[in-house]
């Protein structure tokens, strides 16, 4: 997750450049760049569990004294990788806020 969110950070620095010059707040630019870097975790967290729902008919054979469709590890096992991802994104989206317009738009 950290990559990706660096990734687009470094693919979008000139508008984020252009943003910060003509006035946004160092919060909304991080709110941009975390509603964006939500935006994955969340598509990621409900494919995972499609994915894992359906997969339950196939490891049935393989698991012993345990339901296949346990509650706590479809609700606690999405909540826990959606803050980790979440906490992957913020250092990308804080270096986002320290994006120095003169630099960006010397740079073209």
């Amino acid at each position: 997750m950290y990559g990706i969110v660096a990734y687009g950070v470094a693919q979008r620095t000139r508008e984020l450049g252009i943003r910060i010059a003509v006035g946004a707040t160092e919060r909304s630019i991080l709110a941009l760049v975390l509603g964006q870097a939500a935006k994955l975790v969340v598509a990621g967290v409900v494919c995972g569990v499609l994915v894992a729902v359906a997969a339950t008919k196939v490891l049935q054979a393989m698991l012993f004294e345990t339901s296949t469709m346990d509650s706590a590890t479809f609700v606690l096992v999405p909540i826990v990788l959606a803050v980790v991802a979440t906490i992957a994104s913020l250092v990308p989206a804080y270096r986002a806020t320290r994006t120095d317009p003169l630099i960006v738009i010397r740079a073209e």
